[in-house]
């Protein structure tokens, strides 16, 4: 995995930025090429996936601040 993020113009290079990116997360979008048979469905299923993340997290701060 690392080969393919890492390669010039590739999805690591796309977010560095010459190092305003560090620390960032690479995108699924920029590591899927756009002719992957199912990119489409891989993509719909890591937006699920960061959508059920973000409202575990708001339940959880919410439960925080109550307690």
């Amino acid at each position: 995995m690392i080969d393919v993020t890492h390669q010039q113009n590739g999805a690591w290079d796309r977010v560095w930025h010459g190092g305003k990116g560090a620390r960032q997360v690479i995108p699924y979008e920029y590591v899927i090429s756009n002719d992957e048979p199912g990119r489409e469905e891989l993509l719909a299923i890591a937006a699920e996936q960061k959508m059920y993340k973000a409202a575990l997290h708001a339940a959880r701060s919410a439960a925080e601040a109550n307690a």
